[in-house]
């Protein structure tokens, strides 16, 4: 083990973020529960210890300085408020820092407080099937296959571990140090080999090496990563991978050849694992350069903010060049909002209007923040500008906050007609917008049939279309512009425009059919409709224009003849 096991843990002074800025937390009636959540909430084990650092306010010393107090904590997270704090003390705590391995002779789960000395963990009389899970996920392995118990040898100290089996890592167990095991035998837990498909697993070693695995490839045996290609985008998936916060540090080491299944490792940095990054999967590839990683549960520092926000305002991020200052961002299209809504953590976002500014402003431009665009090449990749106007970010969660669209449902007569084939009406009427508790119609001008085609299939109907009717006397607009790009399948993902001036004074109705009604299908090499329960009536498709129709009508992004003419008999 190389010497005896301590639990110092790691000190953390604690801070929280609001929308004006970071703070620390008020120390004042906080006990070691407070503590032991906030330290889960960072991704680290228990708290060891509570203490607190005298604060100074810079104006006066006399007066009681701002921080976050009130602190409660429960199973999501910590929530605070900026209040004075009378005893002039921020919060301190010691949180543990654990890690695990397994021995591959003897597969004893070891544990280490410092990522320097390991110790075995003991085996109770009736050894876990839910630890042994426990630690495989912890491993970053596949489900345990066996549990067992090996005889107790000499160690400077030994670990008791305890677990609930609710649990997602060992750090979240309980861990005491003690200096020989009560049962006198250390724990063995053996780990799923590599998933049958052959899909490889990735995981450390105990020296730090990225190591993997595949069952297609050497009946399961070992082998290290090419590490050629690896860097910070793959140490992060890697680490997140394995139930940490974040890379800390990476090192290639270079030499002679070396056998490895694995090459040509490239990673956006937002995949959940390796396995899902492009790879190489085989033999014959020349490699000559390994790698070696720690990862850490620090929280990475976060790169972009919105501000105002939480969800509504201008986008910024951390100043590439004057450090602890934030550079605006202009917000370049839907796909750059969305991309960045999701980083952030919300389900999707749009452009917002930004009012426009007398003086230039500087900016950040980015020029690779695409749909499938890393966070890293957003914040890398483009320019600073000088621009008076700045496009803003607006992102949404699926709250009573988002943009939706109601309309009635139709009149029960306005069923099939027989004699012309159409669709049954399940909704007609004036389309009525909400955000939030304000709600009130939308205007005709700033709305194309591709919105109405979202706004139905949203409501669960066929593709619909928009008519347009005067705004009576006593009615209210809310939406003056709706732009929804063509990908968007949710009305609250388009970019829109409140406001109550409607230039036309006509207001938007909307005609859904009932999307079930209408099935088709490629068959015999043409498209066919199938208009009851038994007659499919084939589509003569005559221009360029009608396909283009047909295709969008079935929110397709475009059509074209594949067969132009006309064939005898049909």
């Amino acid at each position: 083990a190389g010497g005896k096991v301590t639990r110092s843990g790691r000190a953390i002074t604690v801070a929280g973020g609001t929308s004006r800025g970071v703070w620390a937390v008020c120390a004042d009636g906080l006990v070691l529960a407070t503590a032991d959540a906030v330290c889960r909430s960072m991704g680290m084990g228990a708290a060891l210890s509570v203490s607190s650092l005298p604060v100074v306010p810079r104006r006066d010393p006399q007066l009681a300085p701002t921080l976050i107090t009130g602190l409660q904590c429960d199973a999501a997270g910590c929530v605070g408020s900026l209040g004075l704090c009378p005893s002039h003390r921020s919060l301190v705590v010691r949180c543990d820092v654990v890690q695990a391995r397994v021995l591959t002779d003897i597969h004893v789960l070891e544990v280490t407080f410092d990522q320097t000395h390991y110790a075995p963990v003991c085996a109770s009389d009736a050894p876990s099937w839910e630890v042994g899970k426990i630690a495989c996920k912890s491993l970053g392995l596949g489900g345990v296959y066996a549990v067992g118990t090996v005889d107790a040898v000499a160690s400077p100290s030994m670990v008791t571990l305890a677990c609930e089996g609710s649990e997602e890592a060992l750090r979240e167990c309980t861990l005491e140090i003690v200096d020989e095991c009560p049962s006198q035998k250390m724990l063995s837990v053996k780990c799923d080999l590599p998933r049958e498909d052959g899909t490889p697993l990735f995981f450390i070693a105990g020296n730090g090496k990225v190591m993997t695995q595949s069952s297609r490839m050497a009946g399961g045996q070992v082998f290290p990563l090419c590490g050629d290609n690896f860097g910070l985008n793959e140490g992060g998936v890697l680490c997140r991978s394995l139930g940490f916060a974040s890379l800390d540090k990476f090192s290639k080491d270079s030499g002679q050849y070396l056998d490895s299944i694995v090459h040509s490792m490239r990673c956006q940095g937002d995949e959940a694992s390796l396995d899902l990054c492009s790879y190489t999967l085989g033999w014959g590839q020349y490699c000559s350069t390994t790698v070696s990683v720690t990862c850490t549960d620090a929280k990475s520092i976060a790169l972009f903010r919105i501000t105002p926000g939480p969800k509504v305002g201008t986008l910024e991020q951390v100043h590439p060049v004057e450090q602890g200052s934030w550079l605006p961002v202009h917000v370049a299209d839907q796909r750059h909002a969305d991309l960045m809504c999701k980083k952030l953590g919300y389900v999707g976002g749009t452009v917002d209007n930004l009012p426009e500014k007398s003086e230039g402003v500087t900016v950040w431009v980015s020029l690779g923040c695409f749909s499938s665009g890393s966070l890293r090449q957003c914040y890398t990749e483009g320019a600073m500008e000088t621009r008076s106007q700045v496009n803003g970010i607006r992102c949404y969660d699926g709250g009573p906050d988002e943009l939706s669209i109601s309309v009635p449902p139709a009149p029960a007569e306005e069923a099939w007609d027989e004699a012309r084939r159409t669709l049954p009406i399940v909704a007609r009427g004036a389309a009525v917008a909400t955000i939030g508790e304000s709600s009130g119609l939308v205007c005709m001008d700033g709305v194309t049939d591709h919105e109405a085609r979202v706004a139905c299939a949203q409501l669960g109907h066929g593709p619909g279309r928009w008519t347009g009717r005067d705004l009576q006397e006593g009615e209210t607009v809310l939406l003056v512009s709706l732009d929804c790009a063509e990908s968007y399948d949710r009305i609250a993902l388009c970019r829109h425009q409140q406001g109550t001036e409607c230039q036309s004074r006509k207001v938007a109705e909307l005609t859904c059919p009932l999307r079930d009604s209408w099935q088709y299908a490629y068959r015999n090499d043409s498209w066919s409709l199938l208009f009851d329960e038994s007659e499919w009536v084939p589509v003569l498709v005559q221009d360029v224009y009608t396909a283009q129709v047909f295709c969008r009508s079935f929110l397709y992004d475009i059509g074209i003849l594949t067969r132009p003419g006309v064939s005898l008999g049909l």
